[in-house]
């Protein structure tokens, strides 16, 4: 089983994370836990990268997330499933879609099938849409109610408060 948790920063999808992982451990489930990006060196590199605050172009930014989501998925994520393992993910697919496909522009198409044409392992069509439509919801929920979401300097996938108002925008319409 692939269960990732998608959200913005500060959300507490490492929390709710960590918490399943250790709920379906006490169970006897053999569970591997990893972020994106992250889970092996190259991913942290990348995400070293990313955090350094350098302006990077939209398509290199996706090309640097999808790179460390290749090395991710074959060096992590693939091995433990065919172990029968079950695999948490802080951040997949999703993350990339709202953040370089709405908010940089790319088109989520485009960047969705960019990530296809690479990935050989068939996990570019495993996210969830039942949690998406929960997150749109619960997006809905916090911009009616006029919430502040809290932003720290050199967060992932995230320029500022004006591309978070976007993604907020247009996944909640």
């Amino acid at each position: 089983m692939f269960i990732t948790f998608e959200g913005l920063d500060g959300s507490g999808k490492s929390t709710q994370a960590e918490l399943l992982a250790e709920a379906l451990r006490g169970t006897g489930l053999d569970v591997v836990t990893t972020r994106e990006p992250g889970g092996t060196p190259l991913g942290e590199h990348v995400r070293e990268l990313l955090l350094s605050g350098d302006e990077i172009s939209p398509w290199a930014e996706a090309a640097l997330f999808t790179a460390a989501r290749a090395e991710l998925v074959d060096g992590v994520i693939a091995p433990a499933l065919e172990s029968g393992a079950v695999v948490i993910c802080d951040r997949y697919l999703d993350s990339s879609l709202a953040y370089q496909g709405v908010a940089r522009g790319l088109g989520v198409d485009r960047v969705l099938e960019r990530f296809a044409a690479m990935d050989g392992s068939g996990l570019a069509f495993a996210h969830g849409h039942v949690l998406r439509v929960f997150t749109a919801r619960w997006l809905e929920m916090e911009v009616a109610a006029g919430a502040r979401f809290k932003l720290e300097a050199g967060s992932l996938g995230v320029l500022g408060h004006e591309r978070d108002t976007t993604v907020i925008e247009r996944w909640s319409t």
